[in-house]
């Protein structure tokens, strides 16, 4: 589906860009300066504000080097170290405090997760591509080749050349690739409803699918997740501990394997969770979007206060 203005389609994505550059127009104008396609200098750029991309694709991480303001802060952006920002927003379970010196920003913790949706059988994993590798099937080949035999992996469509490699790995590992189904991008609302039909969204351990996950727990559907060390890799262990659903973080990948195959041997089990996630969902801070907002105030104020 393409929306289309002055004569010209564009995606749900770029509608949403442009709904929000038109409001943020209207407050401060200079800060839609990003977008328009004028040849601008870093040092120039650093008088303009910019997002918190750092060093993703099309970014030009240098003008944080320059300190375009007293205090940066870092806050669901680029998940990595730059050496750049002041602040990174965080909470408990992403950013454990006894690891605090492997990172060269200042942790400000929030009371509560870090992630928050404004939302008001099958195995399902609908996301990106650049956050997966090869390790993080094997905990899924370990449910196919044990008791789930009648299962399905459902994922989003990569470069051919990764979906090529993801079904010869599968091959390779005993596990027939027409268990393998590539389903198309779809619209936000879409996309929430055929998550719905996922029996379990199996999280990847290397780079936990933060955005994906909220949408998959809006759904009412369970995440089986495996908590590693690293924030991307602790932010599905934070949104679950937030909606009391500790029972689906494995700290192994055993647990992992063992967790999702009992949700499949255990129907009841299975639809008891559902069940809590949609009555914890419209009441958990997770999707209370104004508490957020008011406890993130709080901490920016705190960041001033201490700067003088």
């Amino acid at each position: 589906m393409l929306i289309a203005k002055e004569g010209k389609p564009f995606t749900e994505a770029e509608f949403v860009q442009k709904c929000v550059l038109s409001m943020a127009g209207n407050i401060c104008p200079d800060i839609v300066h990003k977008f328009e396609e004028v040849p601008l200098s870093v040092r120039s750029i650093t008088r303009r504000i910019e997002d918190v991309g750092e060093s993703t694709k099309d970014l030009v991480y240098e003008i944080f080097a320059l300190k375009t303001a007293p205090i940066q802060v870092k806050l669901l952006g680029h998940h990595g170290n730059s050496g750049a920002i002041d602040y990174l927003v965080t909470d408990e379970q992403c950013s454990q405090s006894n690891l605090d010196y492997l990172y060269t920003e200042k942790l400000a913790y929030l009371n509560r997760t870090v992630f928050f949706g404004d939302h008001k059988l099958l195995f399902n994993d609908l996301r990106q591509n650049r956050t997966t590798n090869r390790n993080n099937y094997n905990g899924t080949m370990g449910i196919f080749k044990r008791d789930v035999k009648n299962s399905v992996l459902w994922l989003l469509p990569f470069v051919e050349d990764t979906e090529n490699n993801i079904h010869e790995y599968f091959e390779l590992n005993g596990i027939d690739p027409v268990r393998i189904i590539f389903s198309n991008i779809a619209l936000k609302a879409e996309h929430l409803r055929r998550i719905q039909l996922a029996y379990v969204y199996l999280d990847t351990p290397f780079y936990n699918g933060y955005n994906s996950c909220l949408d998959a727990l809006w759904a009412g559907t369970p995440i089986v997740t495996l908590s590693g060390d690293t924030f991307v890799a602790r932010m599905t262990t934070s949104q679950l501990t937030v909606i009391n659903c500790t029972e689906l973080i494995a700290l192994t990948e055993v647990d992992y394997t063992k967790i999702a195959i009992q949700l499949e041997k255990h129907t009841y089990l299975l639809d008891q969770i559902k069940q809590q996630i949609w009555q914890l969902k419209t009441t958990s801070v997770l999707f209370d979007c104004k508490s957020y907002c008011n406890e993130l105030e709080n901490l920016y104020l705190d960041m001033w206060t201490k700067l003088f």
